[in-house]
Formats: structure tokens, sequence, C-alpha cells
């Protein structure tokens, strides 16, 4: 069994913190590439840290994986292998409600805990997956 600890804060430190784990992960994930960038992640999270929330699963003492909620839309979500299903499960008991996503695997692995697609648009980089809103329907919230 495995021993999941999720915390939550709105305290700078805090966020420095998940956005170097963001940067780990999206360096050594085989699906980094389809992360936000943490810089991105970080500076719209200090632009509205009186509504957002940073979450950070750790497991043994190891971050695993975590997100930034602000005004129920799920940011810069990453997770280690394996541990996806965790992160999304806490987003969404600590208000998440709403993501994009880069199209290609996350659509799919989104929809099965209840995000349906509402708008897509292309990538503003010729050639790279489009962009994927979603949003849990009101029957989840």
């Amino acid at each position: 069994m495995r021993d999941q600890r999720t915390y939550f804060s709105k305290h700078r430190d805090y966020i420095i913190l998940y956005r170097d784990a963001l940067k780990w992960h999206k360096s050594m994930h085989k699906h980094g590439n389809a992360l936000s960038e943490p810089d991105d992640v970080l500076a719209s999270i200090e632009a509205a840290l009186d509504g957002g929330v940073v979450l950070m699963v750790n497991e043994m003492l190891d971050v695993i994986g975590g997100c930034a909620i602000v005004d129920g839309d799920i940011q810069g979500l990453f997770a280690a292998s394996g541990y996806g299903s965790a992160v999304v499960k806490a987003a969404i008991a600590y208000g998440g409600c709403m993501l994009d996503c880069f199209d290609g695997f996350l659509p799919e692995f989104y929809k099965q805990f209840g995000f349906e697609e509402y708008m897509r648009e292309p990538n503003w980089t010729a050639g790279e997956p489009d962009v994927v809103y979603m949003a849990l329907p009101v029957t989840y919230l």
C-alpha cells in the first residue's frame, strides 16, 4: 500500500518548490514535452496568488506529482509514472474542475475522471498538437 500525502499551500516558498519539481519531472518524464513550462505556470500562480492553491502529492518524502489550481483551473499538472490518477483525484478534491492540455494521450487520460472536451484550438507552434480545453460536467461538481 502506498503512503501518499497531499499538501496544499499558498506560501511563496512552496510555490517555488512546486516549480522546481515540475522542472525536474518535465526533464525526466517520457511525456515531459506535454507538460507546461514551469516558469509560465509560476507566473500565472503568482498573478492569482489570492485565489490559487498549489498541491504536492508526496510518497515517502518524494514529490510524485503536483498541480496548481487557480479559480478551479488545474494548471501545470505533473506526475511520476503510475501516479497521474492520484494527482488528478487530488486536484478534483481541492476544487479543480477545468483544464487545458495538448492533444495526444492526455485528453483520453482525463476523460476517465469525467472531464469532457468543450473547445479545441490550434497550437501556437505550427505542427504541434492542438490545445484541448476540458471541464467536469456540473454533475461531477
